[in-house]
């Protein structure tokens, strides 16, 4: 499990949907949703006060992550799970791009 975790923190979103083993995937969604909220955190404290629309939008990214996980754990379905995992890729990226890009 360590040596997985540690060939998959450079292609963690990759890694979300190539792991096998469910017990590993688990871990990396949590992590990754763990992430996306805290990139949005960052992101959004990161802007002026007067960047409300800005400010609203990286917040909406961050809470893509915790929908997904409330999906994740609502939910037992192979699609809903999968849905689940699309909301947290679609937060970690969208957070990492509106961080860095104006």
């Amino acid at each position: 499990m360590k040596a997985l975790l540690r060939r998959a923190k450079h292609y963690s979103p990759l890694a979300l949907y190539l792991v096998k083993s469910p017990g590993a995937r688990q871990v990396i969604f949590y992590i990754m949703a763990i992430w996306g909220m805290i990139i949005a955190v960052v992101s959004a404290t990161s802007l002026p006060t007067n960047y409300t629309l800005e400010r609203l939008i990286t917040w909406a990214i961050g809470f893509l992550s915790a929908a997904g996980i409330v999906i994740h754990i609502r939910s037992a379905e192979d699609k809903a799970r999968m849905a689940a995992r699309l909301l947290v890729t679609v937060s970690v990226a969208g957070g990492i791009i509106k961080l860095f890009l104006p």
